[in-house]
């Protein structure tokens, strides 16, 4: 799992990405998931609300992306690498239902499924090669600041400002339990499984 922010790794960007991409024209990222079995793609979680799915394209130092696993309204981008050359990439699917900003997205380990929370406290589950969101957990009663995903894909864990971090059955997105003990009024900021 990696998460970048755009404003923390700025300076950066020139050595990790010397292509520029841009891929969220009105919200700057908040955070990134790479594909597990899909080295060139990664889904992108926007300030604007939106998750994107891109795909780099040859040029780019991966593979194309399989074209099977592209949806309808895909479209290419043209980009900048600073040297004068153009790289491309695709957006592979554009993901509209959250109304605040997203915090966290993670593929499933099969690549499936795309999960991401938000400010709107809810939870997310998508198709990744359709786009369709296909559940919405509801169960924090205020933003979800971080979540994570079980290594075995079959959890997720989620911290609210709420003051809860509740664990989720990601299959059926529901809530199976509630954590509370932080102070009342106190923001929950992070929360993760254990890697072991």
């Amino acid at each position: 799992k990696i998460r970048l922010l755009d404003s923390t790794l700025a300076s950066f960007d020139y050595f990790l990405f010397p292509t520029k991409y841009t891929i969220h024209t009105t919200g700057s990222i908040k955070c990134i998931a790479l594909a597990h079995r899909r080295p060139n793609v990664v889904a992108t979680a926007s300030y604007d609300g939106t998750v994107i799915i891109f795909g780099f394209l040859k040029g780019d130092g991966g593979r194309p992306p399989n074209k099977e696993s592209f949806i309808k309204d895909t479209h290419d981008i043209e980009t900048d690498d600073g040297r004068g050359g153009n790289g491309r990439g695709q957006i592979l699917a554009h993901m509209r239902g959250h109304t605040s900003i997203v915090t966290w997205v993670s593929f499933s380990p099969d690549d499936h499924y795309l999960y991401s929370s938000s400010f709107d406290g809810t939870l997310r589950k998508w198709g990744s090669a359709t786009g369709h969101c296909l559940r919405v957990g509801r169960d924090h009663d205020d933003s979800i600041m971080d979540a994570d995903l079980s290594k075995d894909g079959t959890r997720i864990c989620t911290s609210s400002m709420d003051g809860t971090i509740k664990l989720w059955n990601a299959i059926a997105m529901v809530c199976t339990h509630t954590y509370r003990g932080h102070e009342t009024g106190s923001w929950i900021k992070a929360c993760c499984f254990s890697s072991k």
